[in-house]
C-alpha cells in the first residue's frame, strides 16, 4: 500500500502536474496571440495608414509617408510590449510550476521532519 501511495505521488501526479502546466503555457501563447503578433510586428497599428494618391506630389508624398511610417513605429511599440507582457507570463508561469513541484516533492520529508521536531520537542 505504500508503494503504491509512493508511486501515485511521485510518478502519476507529476506527469498530470506537467500536462496541466504545459497547458498553461500554451494558453499564454494563444491568449496573447504570439503567431499574429510577430506575423504583424512591422504592419501599421490597426492598419491605419494614409494613401500616397495619384501623381507626385512631394508634400503628399511624404506627408502619406510619415504618417505611414509613424503607424508602423506605433505598432511595432505596442506590439514589443505585448510580447514583453507574454514573456513575463510565461516566466511566472515557469517560476511558479517549478516552485510548486519542488514543495509538492518535498512535502513528505518536510512533513516527516516536522513531526519529528514535535516529538522532540515534547520529550
Amino acid at each position: 500500500m505504500i508503494l503504491l501511495f509512493f508511486e501515485w505521488y511521485y510518478k502519476e501526479i507529476p506527469q498530470k502536474f506537467y500536462k496541466i502546466w504545459s497547458n498553461y503555457l500554451w494558453f499564454w501563447g494563444y491568449y496573447f496571440s504570439l503567431g499574429d503578433t510577430l506575423r504583424t510586428f512591422f504592419s501599421p497599428w490597426k492598419r491605419i495608414y494614409e494613401n500616397y494618391g495619384r501623381g507626385f506630389d512631394i508634400q503628399k508624398w511624404l506627408s502619406a509617408f510619415v504618417g505611414n511610417l509613424f503607424s508602423c513605429f506605433i505598432g511595432m511599440f505596442l506590439r514589443s510590449f505585448l510580447i514583453i507582457a507574454l514573456l513575463i507570463a510565461e516566466i511566472l508561469t515557469i517560476a511558479i510550476g517549478i516552485l510548486f513541484l519542488a514543495f509538492w516533492l518535498a512535502f513528505p520529508l518536510i512533513l516527516i521532519s516536522a513531526f519529528i521536531k514535535g516529538l522532540i520537542y515534547i520529550i
